[in-house]
């Protein structure tokens, strides 16, 4: 008698046979996994290694160097984002230039025929009287117009009804011509922004995912750090994040306190070398200024984006340790003017911001659902304080009132730059040594103590 369960048993036993026999030809029909690469793998061995030797304070550099290495990727990011920004607005602008031009020819066109309509009543009352009409004959023809038009021989032959009605048309004909070409150059100009903001994005694309890819690798090799530090002081990750936090704000508190004393008038020396209420030109590369309230309690050195600690997000960073180029200059701030004159906006304008908080970074945004730095802080003015300003953050300074930083008032904005460049972020000062930013990709608008390390010499103020 047979087993009750035999053929299932011999079922499995030949499916069995089967899979064996497919994975053992596999190897030779599909292409071998790829063996780890040697070189690789030999220099992550080396890495480890010398982590594992470094010192305690060597520890910490590598700490400051991998958040100065986020942070440039992240400015480069915001440079890019605000090249874009400012290419979309002279594309705007080139747009508006076409309309106007092609309106204006076609303007130009209805005056060329009602020139054309008066010279033609002309000839026909002359006709009409008996007049000699046959040197309007060219006038009234599309051939040879411009020739017969600045014959004054002809001019003084037709009367003085047809030397107005000519001459006017004359004006029309080369003010139509003109027009038409303006309107061809126009479209030109158009056509090469239209270009020029297609690569400007693609550009921005670019380097805010690599700056993403950057902050990601950044946090792996942060928390890395952090552990073999505790392990090395016989400590915790979490004691070591709070250290690390503690240098950062020291670094913080003595930028606020640089940038502080360079927004500030220079006082005459004893030689009388300066003059009185004036001011040192240019924007400063290192270090932002104090507050009119308490001083902040934290906050990461950089400008525009994210440059808190990877895997701490209440954990900002140093300043970059690349030395700063020379930045062009500025015009002196004005005398401050009393804090009651236009402040209400400015604290409507915080409100409106701060609305916006937990909406997604984006670049190029201007709402309503997300923001880059400078879309937030225009709108916020638009919306809020009912002014309207500049849509690029280096615009946005340009023709800001510039406000030493210990007499900010909310409302008030805050600009970054680096080693000279453009400037590159921009927030809005919020009160009490804190300010609304939209920081940088995959980030959402938050209210944060403000970073004062690379901040330009001077405020803004609206």
């Amino acid at each position: 008698m047979s087993h009750p369960h035999g053929p299932r048993r011999r079922g499995w036993l030949i499916a069995a046979g089967l899979a064996a026999c497919l994975a053992a030809a596999t190897p030779a029909l599909a292409d071998p996994a790829p063996a780890p690469s040697t070189d690789a793998a030999v220099q992550e061995a080396k890495r480890q290694e010398a982590l594992a030797a470094a010192s305690v304070s060597e520890i910490e550099g590598m700490l400051s160097e991998l958040r100065a290495q986020t942070e440039q990727a992240e400015q480069q990011a915001a440079l890019a984002a605000e090249a874009y920004n400012k290419a979309e607005e002279e594309l705007t602008q080139a747009n508006e230039t076409v309309d106007q031009a092609r309106e204006d020819a076609e303007e130009s066109q209805v005056a060329l025929g009602k020139a054309r309509g008066v010279l033609a009543r002309v000839a026909i009352m002359n006709a009409q009287s008996g007049s000699d009409i046959s040197a309007l004959e060219p006038l009234l023809s599309s051939d040879g117009i411009e020739e017969a038009a600045n014959k004054s021989a002809m001019l003084f032959v037709v009367g003085s009804a047809a030397d107005r009605a000519a001459s006017r048309f004359a004006a029309a004909k080369q003010a139509a011509e003109q027009a038409e070409l303006r309107s061809q150059q126009a479209v030109q100009l158009q056509t090469e922004k239209s270009a020029a903001t297609k690569k400007r994005a693609t550009e921005a694309q670019q380097a805010s995912e690599a700056a993403q890819r950057a902050e990601a690798e950044a946090e792996v090799r942060h928390q890395e750090l952090l552990e073999v530090l505790a392990e090395k002081r016989n400590s915790t990750v979490e004691a070591e994040a709070a250290a690390e936090q503690r240098r950062v704000d020291e670094a913080n508190e003595a930028a606020r306190r640089a940038a502080e004393q360079a927004s500030q008038p220079k006082r005459p020396s004893s030689g009388g070398g300066a003059n009185p209420g004036t001011t040192s030109p240019g924007t400063g590369t290192g270090g932002g200024g104090g507050t009119p309230s308490t001083p902040p309690s934290g906050g990461g050195s950089g400008g525009g984006g994210d440059t808190t600690s990877p895997s701490n997000p209440s954990t900002p960073s140093t300043p970059p340790t690349q030395p700063p180029a020379t930045p062009p200059p500025v015009t002196p701030p004005p005398v401050t003017p009393p804090s009651g004159d236009g402040a209400e906006a400015g604290q409507a304008a915080v409100e409106w911001a701060r609305a916006q908080i937990g909406k997604p970074y984006q670049w190029g945004g201007t709402g309503p659902s997300s923001f880059d730095c400078s879309g937030l802080t225009q709108q916020a003015w638009k919306h809020g304080g009912g002014k309207s300003i500049p849509r690029v953050a280096q615009d946005q300074y340009t023709l800001a009132q510039k406000i030493p930083y210990d007499s900010m008032r909310p409302g008030d904005l805050i600009f970054w730059q680096y080693a000279g460049a453009d400037i590159h972020h921009v927030a809005m000062y919020s009160g009490n040594g804190m300010m609304i930013e939209a920081p940088s990709a995959g980030k959402n608008i938050r209210e944060i103590p403000i970073r004062w390390a690379n901040t330009v010499q001077y405020a803004g103020r609206y």
